[in-house]
């Protein structure tokens, strides 16, 4: 399965495939950035210039934000400053 990304969990497994998502788990929900996002994070982004944050981090911020989501498995230190909750160790 090229392009994919299959993580194994117990009994689950979760497969992603480039343009669509199928899932057998509700751990993943793959989400496809709409318009309103990309504008969004492009004002985030303008506000927090002196971060240097990237344009896909500040749309997982966005998008984050947007559902509520406390938590984000992620080792960068800068959504801790955006105030999430990141469990991963750096």
């Amino acid at each position: 399965m090229g392009g994919g990304f299959v993580p194994e969990t117990g009994n689950a497994s979760i497969r992603c495939h480039r343009p669509h998502c199928e899932k057998s788990s509700r751990a993943l929900v793959c989400l496809h950035p709409e318009e309103t996002h990309f504008g969004k994070a492009a004002a985030f982004l303008r506000k927090h210039l002196d971060q240097r944050y990237s344009f896909v981090d500040c749309s997982s911020m966005v998008i984050a934000k947007e559902l509520g989501l406390e938590r984000v498995l992620t080792t960068a230190h800068h959504f801790q400053a955006c105030g999430f909750e990141t469990p991963l160790p750096r």
